[in-house]
């Protein structure tokens, strides 16, 4: 689980910023389920997100792929920025150990790295980076191999990614739980057929899947799976399915779907059904192919007690969509395993209540802004301590939070009308 992420100097993020999953209120959790961030356009707060993908991407990526620098993008709208480090640091909870890990970074080099563990809430050195210099902790039982490690660490690469890739035992829990954060846009295509198809193959999800769209009330009374066969591939599987028919004992089932999709020269397409007629991906509205792309990682989250992230969770999706997936991942009937859903929005009614109960806790809000700088700063709703039947959503649009855009109506009107000549002609 994450419990914290900070960042300074990326983007329009200049001095640290920090995102908090700890609970105020109710600490029967260790962590908050979900974190939704609010915020008026180009306030940053899809660079909130963006900071937390590179950080994931530095480990996962550094050691095999940045060997011409680190591809930062540090705060521009300042003199002296570009040439100061940015930093990444991610607080995480594996089974019953906190950890603590973070590195700087300028754009030639990793200057420093650090992981610390808190087994029975004590803190451990596991290692420490400065510059290629590395340090273990005084319990590390593997020393000559990190010194060994240390000359095959490139100036651009992480040493948990070096570390992790010689299975450096110390390290591997923290690099499997980067492993398990995944990043979700808010567009759909080819690629998430694909996607969805494979998925399909697990019958315990593909069950889930096709209720979840029947419950959406997207007019369509389920899914499927159609597959094209030439004649070749055809007479391939009917071999392999009266093998599969001779081997099985005691009327034990035969898996034709495992069969057809192992088969080469099978095409397989997912079919919308509706009523006789049958629909093909390419056929179905946006928000279809968004809310199934979206239940896809859902699923994949819950299952494992992963780490979801989606920028603008609303594009394409009906509020009441939208809140059901936030729903998934608070209630602990269907999230027991602690997966968390961290999000943009700028759908104001995820404030509110539905069927009688808040949407979002008051710890699970934030806010992004940016100042007279031009500089991105996040803060929670739980700063302003509102009551719990506080009206958030009302509040929110009449600004008492912050976090909304400054308009006037005037500024609109006027800049209509000084776009025109006499004429009539737009102004260019």
């Amino acid at each position: 689980m994450l419990l914290s992420f900070r960042v300074s100097n990326h983007k329009s993020i200049r001095d640290e910023q920090t995102l908090h999953m700890q609970p105020v209120y109710d600490k029967s959790r260790p962590a908050l389920p979900v974190a939704a961030i609010f915020g008026a356009n180009a306030a940053g707060k899809s660079n909130i997100l963006d900071a937390l993908s590179f950080a994931v991407r530095a480990v996962r990526e550094s050691f095999s792929s940045w060997t011409d620098g680190i591809p930062r993008t540090p705060f521009r709208l300042a003199p002296d920025y570009a040439a100061r480090e940015s930093t990444f640091t991610l607080e995480m909870q594996i089974g019953d150990v906190r950890y603590v890990y973070g590195f700087s970074a300028n754009d030639e080099r990793v200057t420093e790295e650090r992981l610390h563990a808190y087994p029975h809430q004590r803190k451990r050195l596991v290692f420490e980076r400065i510059g290629q210099e590395v340090k273990v902790g005084r319990d590390a039982k593997h020393r000559a191999q990190v010194e060994l490690l240390k000359d095959l660490m490139p100036p651009t690469a992480l040493f948990l990614s070096v570390a992790a890739r010689s299975d450096l035992a110390e390290v591997r829990p923290v690099y499997k739980w980067f492993s398990r954060i995944e990043f979700a846009s808010a567009t759909a295509g080819v690629a998430d057929e694909d996607r969805i198809l494979r998925v399909m193959q697990t019958s315990s999800i593909r069950t889930r899947l096709f209720d979840l769209v029947r419950a959406a009330d997207l007019g369509s009374t389920g899914i499927g799976i159609e597959y094209q066969l030439s004649a070749n591939a055809a007479n391939k599987v009917a071999q392999q399915i009266r093998q599969a028919m001779r081997q099985a004992q005691n009327d034990e089932p035969v898996d034709e779907f495992a069969i057809l999709d192992g088969t080469e020269g099978v095409v397989r397409r997912l079919v919308f059904n509706f009523g006789q007629y049958g629909l093909g991906w390419s056929d179905q509205s946006r928000g279809t192919q968004i809310w199934l792309k979206c239940l896809l990682y859902t699923l994949w989250a819950l299952d494992t007690g992963a780490v979801l992230v989606i920028d603008e969770i609303d594009s394409s999706l009906h509020p009441h969509l939208s809140a059901q997936l936030v729903r998934m991942f608070r209630s602990a009937k269907t999230n027991p395993r602690n997966g968390q859903l961290i999000f943009t929005t700028h759908d104001a009614t995820l404030l509110g209540r539905q069927f009688g109960e808040d949407i979002l806790a008051r710890d699970e809000v934030w806010f992004v802004e940016k100042d007279d700088n031009y500089a991105t700063s996040i803060y929670a709703l739980a700063d302003f301590k509102p009551r719990k039947d506080e009206n958030t959503q009302r509040r929110y649009l009449t600004g008492s939070y912050g976090g909304i855009p400054n308009l006037f109506e005037g500024d609109f009107t006027d800049a209509v009308d000084g776009g025109f000549e006499s004429s009539g002609r737009v102004a260019i």
